[in-house]
Parts: C-alpha cells; structure tokens; sequence
C-alpha cells in the first residue's frame, strides 16, 4: 500500500548544522579573535574598534534578512542557501586564515569577516524554512533541529574545551 506521507530526510540536519555552528563561531569565540589581534578587554579605542567590527554580524545579518529576495531574485531559495553557505565558508576561512597565522591580523580582515558572516546567516535563515517546505513537515523539523545543534555544538563545545 502506497503511503501519501513525503519520505523524511534526517540528512537536512546537516545541511542546517553547519551554517548554525559558524554563526556561534561568530558571536561566541569574539575573544579568542581579540587575543590573536593583541587586543585587551579594556577601554581602548582599539578594543571599541574591535567591538564595531564585531558589530557587523548582526547589522549585516539584519540587513540580508530583508535584501536576500532583492540581492538574489534570479534564484530560488535553495539556491539562495547555497550562496549563504559559501558566504558563510568566506567568513570562516578568513577568520581560521588569520587566527592560524596564514594572514596577518589586519583590521579590515575583522570587519570583512564579520559582515560576510552576518550576510551569510541572515540570507541563511531567510530561505531555509523554505527551501525544505516541499520535503515535508519531518524534514523541515530536523532541519530545524540542526539550528540548536549547530549553535550548542560551538558553545558547549567551546566551553569544554577552554575549561
């Protein structure tokens, strides 16, 4: 007997994992980034120049919330997560690069990373209710379960590892 339920991809979990865990990179291990760039937690203006440039997560990540459907009319939202998570990828390569020593620690490397961090998450979260709405409701809900995974695996993660 033929079922009319849509078969269910647990795999959207790992689409969603990813893009989830260099966001709380992001937002989470800011510190760590800091002391590669010999910045003190402090009043100085570099510290506040730091803090700025870390800034633009969230308003990049507000602005692409809004502008992906304009900036990317020509693709579908699947499409669209593709392009976030290469932007993604950008940020976290440019970060991994210069925390790891391939690239000197340049002011402009932060505000860069950052901002293409936030165009990748807020396009990110723009689309992907959507590009896994035709699979079915079980497949969306593991692709929503991969945003707390993805977040937890970096800040628990984190966490463990520093203590």
């Amino acid at each position: 007997v033929p079922s009319d339920e849509p078969a269910v991809y647990r795999s959207a979990l790992l689409v969603v994992f990813p893009a989830f865990a260099a966001y709380a990179c992001l937002f989470s291990l800011q510190h760590e980034v800091k002391v590669v760039y010999g910045i003190a937690d402090d009043d100085s203006s570099a510290s506040h120049n730091f803090s700025f440039a870390t800034s633009m997560l969230f308003a990049f990540k507000l602005v692409f919330r809004f502008l992906h459907c304009v900036l990317f009319a020509c693709l579908e939202p699947r499409g669209r997560l593709f392009v976030s998570m290469g932007i993604l990828s950008a940020a976290m390569g440019l970060l991994a690069a210069v925390t790891s020593g391939l690239l000197a620690p340049l002011n402009s490397y932060i505000f860069l990373a950052y901002a293409l961090g936030g165009a990748g998450v807020g396009s990110f979260e723009g689309n992907v209710l959507s590009a896994f709405t035709c699979l079915g409701p079980q497949t969306k809900q593991y692709a929503v379960m991969g945003m707390p995974i993805g977040v937890a695996s970096v800040t628990i993660g984190a966490f463990l590892l520093r203590y």
